[in-house]
């Protein structure tokens, strides 16, 4: 769908917007199927694997280690943050569209093209706020749920929220 809602943007659409979205598609499908594969293949015990709390990081710690895994995890945050950026852009662009179009309420505010940066400012801000507290909610899921980043050195992702009340730490 951001292929299509960035179509505006692109030199030839008739052309160049379905082989992108086939291309996405199959390379999802493609990335998809090696990872499904890899980890069902670097299963060494089943009944290990079924009895972990997140069998997928239990995967990759027997078979990269702790330190393997922990590049893993900062793969998974770095693209969820990519994905992120890109589903922005989208969207930015989808509001645009639709202001540019009259609508949306306060079009004439929404449309307005900043004249330093050529872009309709406004309305990247908006998605930006909008996005960012669910952008910040997965990556503080992926972080919240994994035991992998409260062993992390103390430079990283090893920040310990306590609750005095009981004394423990909020990360798991």
């Amino acid at each position: 769908e951001a292929s299509a809602d960035l179509a505006e943007e692109t030199h030839s659409p008739r052309g160049v917007i379905p082989r992108a979205m086939i291309s996405s598609l199959l390379i999802s499908v493609g990335v998809g199927f090696l990872m499904i594969t890899g980890f069902l293949l670097a299963i060494k015990d089943l009944k290990a694997v079924q009895s972990a709390p997140q069998p997928l990081l239990f995967i990759l710690n027997e078979s990269l280690g702790p330190k393997g895994t922990r590049w893993g995890m900062l793969v998974v945050l770095v693209s969820i943050f990519a994905c992120a950026v890109a589903n922005m852009a989208a969207t930015s662009r989808l509001f645009f569209s639709l202001a540019r179009d009259n609508m949306l309420p306060f079009s004439a505010r929404l449309k307005a093209i900043d004249p330093a940066r050529h872009t309709p400012s406004v309305i990247i801000i908006l998605v930006a706020f909008g996005c960012l507290p669910q952008v910040f909610g997965m990556a503080w899921h992926v972080i919240d749920h994994s035991p992998i980043f409260t062993q992390l050195p103390p430079v990283t992702f090893n920040i310990r929220f306590v609750d005095t009340s009981e004394g423990r730490s909020l990360l798991r």
